[in-house]
């Protein structure tokens, strides 16, 4: 009796892995589109590109490269990296990319931890989060950089950008414009926001704000 016990409590126990990898998973990839979308936009695309190479201690180019030749947003872009850092080179990758392999399926076949890519693609967009602020404190020393690496948000955008849903663009844009609106109350004595930047972010709020109204309903005839 006490056998049997034992094997049930080992196989349930079994069956509740690859579950709990699936939800992992879930996890993982919702935070990664929460990067592809706050990319989206060629203000907030900067600040990605900053903190991303900050935290994988990568310079600038070598992502917008990478970006190009795989056309990768920047969250299937982390996803790489994380291959790449547990030991499967970018060439492999890319070229598995090219037979139209998803990414998603080889990071399953290569046994990936979801877990722990979850954990660093929530410490990414906390950082990027904490960039955007400090961005609307100080947006000189963000510009002086860009300046510096020869790098144009314009000119770093591939196809798969607009992969993002209309969800995660919108929750997103009221991440920006929350850090924004938080930068300027707190620094309003001595760095309030050039007209450009609040031009800029009132053209996100109302991006928006059209976003969540929803399409008119056609009534048959």
């Amino acid at each position: 009796m006490k056998l049997r016990l034992l094997c049930w409590i080992i196989l349930s126990a079994i069956a509740l892995v690859p579950r709990a990898n699936a939800d992992d998973q879930q996890k993982a990839e919702k935070e990664l589109r929460k990067v592809t979308a706050m990319a989206c936009d060629v203000s907030a695309r900067a600040i990605v590109s900053r903190t991303m190479a900050d935290m994988l201690e990568v310079k600038r180019d070598q992502l917008v490269r990478e970006r190009r030749a795989m056309n990768l947003n920047y969250g299937l872009l982390f996803l790489a990296h994380e291959l790449n850092t547990k030991g499967m080179a970018m060439l492999p990758i890319a070229l598995q990319l090219q037979q139209h392999k998803a990414l998603l399926e080889i990071a399953n076949d290569q046994r990936v931890d979801w877990r722990l890519v979850l954990g660093r693609a929530k410490k990414l967009n906390d950082k990027i989060e904490d960039n955007i602020y400090k961005h609307f404190l100080n947006p000189k020393a963000g510009t002086d950089r860009d300046a510096l690496e020869k790098y144009d948000a314009k000119m770093d955008w591939v196809k798969l950008d607009s992969d993002a849903t209309q969800q995660d663009i919108v929750d997103a844009q009221e991440i920006f414009v929350h850090w924004r609106d938080r930068a300027s109350y707190i620094g309003g004595k001595g760095n309030k926001l050039t007209a450009s930047q609040e031009l800029a972010s009132q053209r996100i709020k109302d991006r928006t704000a059209e976003m969540r109204v929803p399409p008119p309903r056609t009534t048959p005839r």
